[in-house]
């Protein structure tokens, strides 16, 4: 069974035996196939021991397979809806299972990636697959797929992918603090949250509710790991040398989940203050210099302090404290002149900024932060005046 799905990977590098899987349908059946690895490898009757057997061996390309397939566009003259509705039909038929595996791998914890167990090849493999479904997938919102989609994210709290990362990142058998995570982990993390943000552009709503509330602290802790674990690996520039590119991206991606998170919601804009020590927001003010003056770092982080600050006074107050906020005018002021007209993501892909802060704040965030910038420079003049 492994030597011919080893076959068909290398089969289906071929564009047009993806094509043929695709318009046949066949892709569902290796769908069902993979389902039914997932049911044969949660059995009750199989024994601990066992766990690295067959199901964790045939998975992970199986499910490389699949990923193949989503990412491949359809033909000129096919459905257009053909992708998206594949997308569909596989997140509703494998979320569930796929979240079970995540639930069994939160219980272990770092632990799954020592030694030379198939498990981590098989947990990255079915992170990225779902990471490619969540992108590939579209559907119109007042369709019932897509309400049936949006229940299924909320009733398996985004596949379990926050459960995960904390059971890894938070887990209290973790090595000593500063240790260098392997590179799988490092891997499955970024696919993690990628997946958050994808979900953010379906519906915001989901994963705001998703990671608030009773999830809001484990969201803080997990947020300051990240941060803190990336910002001790950055490199000197923007520039990613090959063994820090992943721990780039997975900080770019944390950035950008928080502003997803805190984007008009006021409660949850109150975790960048928690805490005692350096904030969240301090964090963020405290990020490399590059952050603040290339173009990329500004378009990874300024919407996200723009997000965690509008119209929270307490939040306004910190970053006055740590940075000049006319950075933040500067750089809104400029995405207003561009207009609305702006791609879907950027070049790096990341959402674009029309995504993460919408058009319809930016008057309003521009007085914001630009009033407070101006009470500044009176309170300035007055101190001058009196001295």
């Amino acid at each position: 069974m492994l030597c011919a799905l080893k076959w068909l990977g290398l089969l289906c590098k071929s564009r047009l035996a993806r094509l043929v899987l695709l318009l046949t349908g066949r892709v569902v059946l290796l769908a069902d196939v993979a389902t039914a690895y997932l049911e044969m490898h949660f059995a009750d009757a199989l024994k601990p021991q066992e766990l690295e057997g067959g199901p964790v061996l045939f998975l992970p390309q199986l499910l490389h397979v699949l990923a193949l397939h989503m990412k491949q566009a359809p033909p000129e003259g096919a459905p257009r809806e053909l992708q998206g509705t594949l997308a569909a039909y596989l997140l509703l038929g494998l979320a569930e299972k796929l979240r079970e595996l995540f639930r069994r791998a939160e219980i272990r914890g770092l632990n799954c990636f020592e030694g030379a167990s198939p498990l981590p090849l098989l947990l990255l493999r079915a992170m990225c697959f779902l990471g490619t479904l969540v992108c590939a997938y579209r559907a119109p919102k007042a369709d019932d797929t897509h309400k049936q989609v949006l229940e299924m994210f909320h009733d398996t709290e985004l596949f379990g992918v926050v459960g995960i990362l904390v059971s890894i990142l938070l887990s209290e058998g973790r090595r000593e603090k500063g240790a260098k995570l392997p590179q799988t982990v490092i891997s499955l993390c970024v696919q993690a949250v990628r997946i958050c943000n994808s979900i953010a552009r379906i519906d915001l709503v989901t994963v705001q509710k998703t990671l608030g509330a009773s999830r809001q602290q484990e969201f803080y802790h997990l947020l300051v790991s990240l941060l803190d674990y990336c910002v001790a690996r950055l490199p000197a520039s923007m520039a990613k040398p090959t063994g820090q590119a992943e721990e780039s991206d997975l900080l770019h991606e944390a950035v950008v989940l928080l502003g997803f998170y805190c984007l008009q919601e006021p409660e949850n804009q109150s975790i960048l203050c928690y805490g005692e020590g350096q904030a969240l927001l301090t964090r963020l003010a405290a990020l490399p210099l590059h952050y603040f003056m290339d173009e990329r770092g500004k378009a990874i982080l300024f919407p996200t302090i723009l997000a965690s600050c509008f119209k929270s006074e307490q939040n306004l107050a910190v970053l006055r404290s740590e940075m000049n906020l006319s950075l933040v005018c500067t750089f809104l002021a400029a995405q207003m002149a561009q207009g609305e007209e702006v791609p879907p993501a950027t070049p790096e892909g990341l959402p674009a900024f029309t995504c993460r802060f919408p058009p319809e704040l930016w008057k309003e965030a521009l007085a914001f932060f630009d009033g407070t910038s101006e009470a500044e420079a009176e309170a300035d003049s007055a101190k001058a005046t009196e001295a």
